[in-house]
């Protein structure tokens, strides 16, 4: 954990980690993805993602092509 986060700091994205509350939409959970960190990953609107649990408590996000 340490090392990612000397990674983030370097890369200049340490400090836009935000917190945000989900939601539910019918049957489905909803994340809402704060711009800045949508801009960074690289997240547009209609974009393919890949949810995978990663750990207990822990979903990586990944832009599917």
């Amino acid at each position: 954990m340490a090392g990612d986060r000397r990674q983030g700091k370097r890369a200049r994205i340490f400090g836009i980690e935000r917190k945000v509350k989900i939601r539910k939409s019918g049957n489905s959970l909803v994340v809402t993805i704060p711009p800045e960190i949508a801009k960074y990953a690289g997240i547009k609107k209609e974009s393919l993602v890949s949810l995978m649990p990663t750990g207990k408590g822990k979903i990586e996000i990944e832009v599917a092509g």
